[in-house]
């Protein structure tokens, strides 16, 4: 079947002149890719939905870029590779809008820094839980002590009695890391806020998202088993003169931090899972060492995410910051290892200032 109108093949034009070619080349290369995987010609893949093998070969060369009406047509007709097709065409649609506006706007600079599917989609936002271990339990049940009272408001200036029905316990740090992120994301995007457990993300993490805490979270984990080439590693630390903390963190580039009483290591780190299939999926982990490590990256995320765009654009990256021990806003930037080929692939910045 053809294209249709006059008028659809002038939406095309208008379309495609907004789109740079690399752009249109690298949606026909996976489109191409996502055919041969189920082993059809381009005239079968046509034939199955109704359509022109033409236009198929347009497409696949780069010569022509499809409306999101045609692509779903294609994506009806071949479920198993729907969620790769439909993302593919909203990836480079919505680099092509911020193009056309000149990327001027806030909005545009932040959708680039957390990635298009955060705005597309919606953000997950992931807290690590913890629960008392079973010998724990075990001896709290037999002393006879109800599960509401696992848990106390220390310090607190009433004298009513204080329970919890959920013996689950959050990290205060990793709730403030939470509120501050949350805020940004609010401010410059519309997009729905899904706040979740790392248990709750392991199960499924078929999405982006922005996790809260360092070996506290399994998100963490994920990250270091299932990436080749992880930025961070978490090692256990020996050393005797930091008794408080028992890990310290190494760069992939050999540089190590360690926290102290004064001063807390945290860290932001930027990686997209799958760039070939899901390019517009990022995972952020605003982590730290000590209590205020988390926490101050969160602010910092927030308030200078402007700095690190300009200076990582697409690039995978992890940035350690310094936080003081009194206040998240302290958060300074200390190093930036960024992840690329050229030779300037490793940034040291010397405590800069916020913007």
């Amino acid at each position: 079947m053809g294209r249709g109108s006059s008028g659809q093949v002038s939406d095309d034009r208008d379309r495609e002149a907004s789109i740079e070619p690399k752009l249109m080349r690298d949606f026909g290369r996976r489109l191409a890719e996502l055919r041969r995987t189920m082993q059809l010609t381009q005239e079968m893949f046509a034939q199955a939905y109704d359509g022109d093998r033409t236009y198929i070969g347009k497409i696949e060369r780069g010569e022509q870029f499809p409306d999101l009406a045609y692509v779903e047509r294609i994506a009806d007709a071949y479920e198993d590779i729907r969620g790769d097709l439909l993302d593919a065409w909203h990836e480079v649609d919505s680099r092509r809008a911020r193009r056309s506006r000149g990327e001027r706007g806030e909005s545009g600079r932040f959708i680039s820094f957390v990635g298009s599917e955060i705005a597309r989609v919606g953000a997950t936002l992931v807290y690590p839980a913890f629960q008392l271990a079973d010998s724990t339990l075990s001896v709290l049940s037999s002393a006879g002590i109800p599960r509401q009272h696992y848990y106390g408001k220390k310090g607190t200036a009433f004298r009513a009695k204080h329970r919890i029905d959920v013996p689950v316990a959050v990290a205060e740090n990793d709730v403030r890391a939470l509120i501050y992120v949350s805020s940004v994301l609010q401010r410059y995007t519309s997009v729905k806020l899904e706040i979740c457990s790392d248990y709750e993300v392991i199960e499924r993490c078929d999405r982006s998202f922005v996790s809260f805490g360092l070996s506290s979270n399994d998100c963490t984990h994920m990250y270091l088993e299932q990436s080749a080439s992880p930025l961070i590693a978490i090692k256990d630390d020996d050393d005797p003169e930091s008794p408080l903390y028992l890990e310290y963190l190494e760069l992939s580039d050999g540089r190590c931090f360690r926290s102290t009483d004064e001063v807390n290591i945290g860290i932001i780190l930027r990686t997209r899972p799958d760039p070939r299939h899901r390019p517009s999926r990022c995972w952020f982990f605003c982590a730290g060492l000590g209590p205020r490590g988390t926490s101050g990256a969160g602010w910092y995320f927030a308030n200078n995410w402007r700095l690190l765009h300009s200076q990582v654009q697409d690039n995978d990256f992890v940035a350690v910051l310094k936080v003081r021990a009194y206040s998240d806003q302290t958060a300074r930037l200390e190093h930036l290892y960024i992840s690329r080929s050229s030779p300037q692939g490793i940034l040291t910045v010397g405590d800069p200032r916020s913007e």
